[in-house]
């Protein structure tokens, strides 16, 4: 396979001299001519700006001289060769007379249908005149200068995606070679080879285990070696297309609407796209046509802002890349991205038989879930993005759903469009290398003043003023030392934190924002990888965290005292918008109120009072709605204890009050009892495998330990096994451990035996599919196999008594 070098200025350049002789030739032809290359590489485009280039000589060529003919097809998607053949005759129609537009094409397909264009070769022709001279007398002649020409050597067929097509193999084969063997009709075939000789890959399925492995079916080693063999007889040359991508950059900013501006910043596309090592440019021609729709959307002042739009594409293009590369994904964003409706995504802990294929999606979920705060910085770091302008939230309409009604409005509020004399001192100088040595003395010196003697600033701002002042010091720009703008830094973050919160407050209730990349500025921390600036980054990231969970908890006490107050007041209305409002509806919040509290309220509660709060919880817990396919229960396991302390106060209360002056009050609590024992029992499974997952080992020993509220039945039965047995491959060692301990101190303190005897049978049944899933842990298998020998111990000496 003949390939180039990347030290080439025009890396096809002999692929162009060998074809232009090849079509030179006046020899009939007997050999066909193969281009392949990766798909995205430029074999089309390379194939169609030879064409053009031929097209252009020809037309320069006296009438009296013999013309070629270069017809090009693509066979991607077709079904026969009987497609094919209406293919050729519809390109031969539209090369010859291309004023005819599409009535040409037509022309083209009726004459396939009439089988008169291919019987021209070595077959007599059958041409009705009438409706060649109806249609254009011109093609007419022309059709009848190339079909009864006895020299073939002057047409060229060129087929395009060979690899696409759904021709059976031997077909197209076979007919390619009979106008190269038969027709001695020049042939240019373009196919990712690769393609057609790959091992694909499938998976094998063994019980309840699966398994990939490469492999290739009967009609792939038939289809190979029909395609080895037409190679070894048909094609004399094979040629690897190299990606010119300067030239096709070119070519496709020369035909783009906005190519004044794209041409100004095409060096901006070469550095981000020649630091990867393979360029796809069908992507790019994708990624440049779906930039042109954003700036289409933008206003004219935003296209006239040379750094904002130099920002822009840097940022588009290299987020685009990212997404091609997978680097970057839908899911990623949404990720970050906060949710109140129900996602069509799978859960990873979703409630049912987890298959080894599930499993390990999981497993990488996982792993995956504690690095997506960094995929941006590294993306940032790879694609050349400096700054990433907009929210994500704004991103993800750009980028998945093509929504641009607030790219106007968000771009507006970016620094580049506020007034200069408005812009903050940060912001003059933030190119400071370019600036003039009067105003950088300047801005230099106010800036220190300002930042020295604490003058307050907005969050992100004096974060870009901290970096300036450690690039300056580093630099030898400014007479501080490095531990000065620590200190600083420290005193101005204490003062200026309660000027900050409704900042943060406004953060926290609208979009989640990623710390690391995103800061509202609209440009970028350059010093990111400075130790400096990322000690005193932590302090101020950590600080926002606190105040955000400061603030969370205060809205959460708000929340709690609205249940409450909506409760007492009968605001049924009021309830409803609390509770099954899509912002809590999937949030615990009843494990924050008071037991008490709720308790007097319910007793205090008249029929319809408790009526309405049972429908609201019925409708709250145990509905069908779904978040991530996983039903409310799954989500509320921190409220798992809190209902049973209130069915238990229920019942005493109850039972208490033998005599009930007001039946109607006490059937309404026996009804509200049924709906919270059915909350319970739904919650259940959950409550024990996250409480596990999340190290909650206290409320875990609470629920199995405390023999008078919760050890009154067995708890590990068949409800609970197809849950635990789904979770225990994420368990750690010391969860197994924790967990050991308190089903043994639950098994020494039960009285009950028969309850020691059902969840004997439990860890007996479990043991059993554990050991023949290679998904469990050893460590599990074996803490059970000692809890099994335990608890045959335990039930001896209970036994005894």
């Amino acid at each position: 396979m003949t390939k180039t070098s990347n030290n080439n200025s025009d890396q096809n350049q002999h692929i162009t001299d060998y074809l232009t002789y090849y079509i030179n030739k006046e020899e009939p032809a007997d050999s066909a001519i193969l281009l392949t290359g990766s798909w995205g590489c430029g074999k089309t485009y390379y194939i169609d700006q030879f064409i053009a280039k031929i097209n252009a000589e020809e037309k320069q060529k006296a009438e009296k001289e013999q013309q070629k003919y270069i017809f090009k097809m693509s066979v991607f998607g077709l079904k026969t060769i009987a497609d094919l053949d209406d293919q050729i005759s519809q390109e031969i129609c539209y090369s010859l007379e291309p004023g005819l537009g599409q009535s040409a094409r037509i022309l083209g397909k009726t004459l396939a249908v009439a089988g008169t264009v291919w019987n021209c070769f070595d077959v007599p022709i059958k041409i009705k005149q009438d409706k060649l001279q109806e249609a254009s007398k011109n093609l007419s002649k022309k059709l009848e200068k190339l079909l009864f020409s006895k020299n073939k050597s002057n047409i060229i067929f060129v087929f395009d995606d060979l690899e696409r097509t759904d021709i059976p193999l031997k077909e197209l084969l076979g007919h390619i070679n009979a106008f190269v063997e038969r027709d001695h009709i020049k042939v240019i075939l373009i196919a990712n080879e690769d393609e057609l000789t790959k091992e694909f890959t499938r998976q094998e399925q063994k019980e309840e285990t699966s398994e990939t492995k490469p492999y290739t079916s009967e009609d792939d080693l038939k289809n190979r070696e029909i395609y080895i063999k037409f190679k070894e007889k048909v094609i004399s040359k094979t040629f690897e297309v190299q990606s010119d991508f300067d030239d096709t950059l070119s070519y496709f900013i020369q035909n783009n609407p906005y190519q004044n501006l794209l041409l100004e910043h095409d060096y901006i596309l070469k550095e981000v796209y020649k630091t990867q090592t393979s360029i796809n440019l069908r992507q790019l021609k994708q990624a440049l046509d779906d930039f042109t729709y954003l700036l289409d959307n933008l206003e004219e002042k935003h296209q006239q802002h040379p750094q904002f739009v130099k920002e822009l594409i840097r940022t588009f293009i290299g987020v685009k890349l990212a997404i091609y590369r997978n680097d970057l994904t839908k899911q990623i964003f949404e990720t970050l991205l906060p949710s109140s409706e129900p996602q069509e995504e799978s859960n990873p802990y979703e409630f049912k038989r987890i298959t080894d294929s599930l499993r390990e999606a999981v497993r990488t979920h996982l792993r995956e879930t504690n690095k997506i705060d960094n995929k941006f910085k590294d993306t940032s770091k790879k694609y050349q993005i400096q700054t990433w302008l907009y929210s994500l939230s704004i991103w993800f309409d750009i980028l998945f759903t093509n929504k641009m009604a607030n790219i106007t409005q968000a771009t507006n509020q970016l620094i580049y469009f506020i007034p200069k004399l408005q812009q903050p001192l940060w912001m003059q100088s933030y190119h400071f290398p370019a600036l003039s040595e009067e105003d950088f003395q300047s801005l230099s010196q106010r800036l220190v003043k300002n930042f020295l003697s604490f003058k307050q600033e907005p969050f992100y701002d004096l974060l870009h003023i901290i970096q300036l002042m450690i690039s300056w010091s580093n630099n030898g720009l400014i007479d501080i030392h490095i531990e000065t703008i620590k200190s600083t830094a420290q005193k101005s973050l204490n003062e200026f934190t309660p000027y900050w919160i409704g900042e943060w407050q406004n953060i926290y209730k609208g979009e989640s924002l990623n710390f690391e990349f995103n800061n509202q500025t609209g440009y970028g921390y350059y010093l990111d990888e400075d130790f400096t600036f990322q000690e005193i980054w932590s302090l101020f990231r950590n600080k926002r965290k606190e105040i955000i969970k400061h603030i969370k908890k205060e809205q959460e006490e708000e929340q709690i005292t609205s249940v409450l107050q909506a409760l007492h007041e009968d605001t049924r209305e009021k309830s409803i918008n609390l509770l099954l409002n899509p912002n809590i509806i999937w949030k615990p919040i009843f494990h924050k109120i008071e037991k008490e509290k709720l308790i007097d309220i319910l007793f205090g509660l008249d029929n319809n009072q408790l009526f309405n709060f049972n429908q609201i919880l019925k409708q709250r817990y145990l509905t069908n709605d779904r978040l991530n396919k996983q039903v409310t229960c799954f989500y509320m396991t921190p409220e798992f204890l809190f209902w049973h302390y209130i069915k238990v106060a229920i019942e005493t209360h109850i039972d208490a009050t033998k005599e009930y002056s007001q039946p109607l009050q006490k059937y309404n609590l026996k009804q509200l009892l049924e709906t919270i024992h059915d909350i319970i029992e739904t919650t259940q499974p959950f409550f024990i495998t996250e409480s596990l997952d999340k190290n909650n080992y206290a409320d875990l020993e609470e629920y199995l330990c405390n023999s008078s509220q919760y050890t009154q039945q067995a708890i590990f039965d068949k409800q609970i096994k197809e849950s635990f047995m789904n979770s225990s491959y994420r368990y750690e060692k010391h969860q197994i451990d924790e967990l050991h301990k308190i089903l043994i101190k639950r098994y020494d303190s039960l009285s009950t035996i028969n309850i020691i005897k059902t969840e004997f049978s439990f860890w007996q049944d479990i043991i059993i599919p554990l050991k023949d899933d290679d998904w469990s842990p050893n460590y599990m298998i074996d803490k059970i196999q000692v809890l099994i020998q335990q608890l045959e111990q335990i039930i001896k000496q209970k036994t005894s008594y």
